[in-house]
């Protein structure tokens, strides 16, 4: 039988995707949890036009992550962090505060899910970040007392 996912489903599906499903598995999981409708002509209408909404909405916010890369391709960004005299950091740098700082100090608000950060930055110096298709420098500086 077809159903509509009302939310995302672990190993079925996300939310407006339509699936064929056992009876059983429906009757007993997914419509006890209202995690899914039949599929009606008219349901399967509107979330069609609830999967183009959110895929126009991605795209735009593709488009403004772009935008926003471009500003800081060329530029560097100068983070400050208690250090010892090797230049090795107390704490990591992680993208959350990579994240936070370029907000901060460019006014760019990137997610730090976007950062393409396989571990925390535990050393002075400068690293590149990847961030999509564009690389963001970071410098990172001990603090000075």
């Amino acid at each position: 039988m077809k159903v509509i996912l009302l939310q995302n489903v672990s190993k079925l599906g996300q939310k407006d995707d339509v699936k064929e499903v056992k009876t059983g598995y429906w009757r007993n999981f997914l419509m006890p949890q209202g995690l899914a409708v039949l599929a009606t002509p008219k349901l399967l209408a509107q979330a069609e036009k609830r999967r183009e909404e959110e895929a126009g909405k991605k795209e735009a916010e593709a488009e403004k992550f772009a935008k926003e890369l471009n500003k800081i391709k060329d530029e560097t960004l100068v983070l400050e962090a208690k250090a010892d005299e090797k230049g090795n950091l107390f704490a990591g740098i992680s993208a959350e505060d990579i994240s936070s700082a370029l907000k901060e100090e460019k006014g760019i608000d990137i997610p730090s899910g976007l950062l393409e950060l396989e571990k925390p930055v535990k050393s002075t110096g400068v690293c590149e970040i990847s961030i999509g298709d564009s690389t963001l420098k970071v410098e990172v500086k001990p603090e000075q007392h």
